[in-house]
């Protein structure tokens, strides 16, 4: 587990963290053709402070498409991503940004504290796409596909076999994508344990989802004992029993 807080240390090329999965896959003047990112997991993170999340380029932009191999197999699992965007950091607080043509990525179980768009798209569509029990706001585009629109169109264009469910994306419109979403009003209306001192664990369940949002166990486990003690989403462990009894109980 990594806590990346540090914006001098790890922001990259356009506020995105230097930990995204782009590929360029010909450090050797194009010599090297056969050079992939694939099977990549980030996973039990807690990222802040960047003027974007992460990005994800399914092939090389700067090269013919046929002459640079496919980004696949891709998991971001149990991430917490907080103060991402803004005047401060620059960016365009883009939670998750994927471009140019992947397969088999998959987003899920992040809670994400951004001022962009949740995901933006452009490019060859992304195949076996899956983006589950995430939690953000919607901010003002939420799943965005360029050129394309909001929610459903963007999906059609740019993730055409995708699985988009179980997600909280709070501020957006229900009529504008897939069932088996939840949009609240605002993060305000999300039952974290207290969101103002970055404590992300939530307190109760959302509806019918079991399992939105970042783990905050199984983050905290993943962490040494006095990282976890600087964390305030590991300070208090009374808050996660309670979140799995209420989540039981229902």
């Amino acid at each position: 587990m990594h806590a990346l807080d540090d914006p001098d240390k790890w922001v990259g090329q356009g506020g995105y963290q230097r930990l995204e999965t782009r590929t360029r896959k010909f450090p050797q003047d194009g010599n090297a053709p056969w050079s992939v990112v694939e099977d990549v997991q980030f996973v039990n993170n807690i990222v802040r402070h960047s003027g974007s999340g992460i990005t994800l380029m399914g092939h090389d932009n700067n090269r013919p498409w046929e002459q640079s191999q496919e980004t696949k197999r891709i998991l971001i699992r149990n991430n917490l991503w907080e103060d991402i965007g803004g005047a401060r950091w620059g960016g365009r607080g883009i939670l998750f940004q994927m471009v140019e043509g992947t397969s088999d990525v998959r987003i899920e179980q992040n809670t994400g504290v951004q001022q962009g768009y949740t995901l933006f798209s452009m490019g060859p569509p992304h195949r076996r796409f899956t983006f589950r029990s995430n939690i953000a706001p919607h901010n003002e585009y939420g799943i965005f596909g360029n050129d394309v629109g909001v929610g459903v169109a963007a999906l059609d264009a740019y993730f055409p076999d995708a699985v988009v469910t179980e997600n909280v994306l709070a501020g957006g419109e229900a009529s504008r994508y897939p069932d088996g979403n939840v949009f609240p009003d605002s993060l305000d209306a999300v039952p974290f344990a207290d969101r103002k001192a970055g404590n992300y664990r939530l307190t109760g369940g959302i509806k019918h989802l079991k399992n939105a949002g970042v783990d905050a166990s199984a983050l905290c486990a993943a962490m040494s004992p006095p990282d976890a003690r600087e964390q305030p989403i590991c300070t208090a462990r009374t808050a996660d029993t309670r979140q799995h009894r209420a989540i039981a109980s229902q």
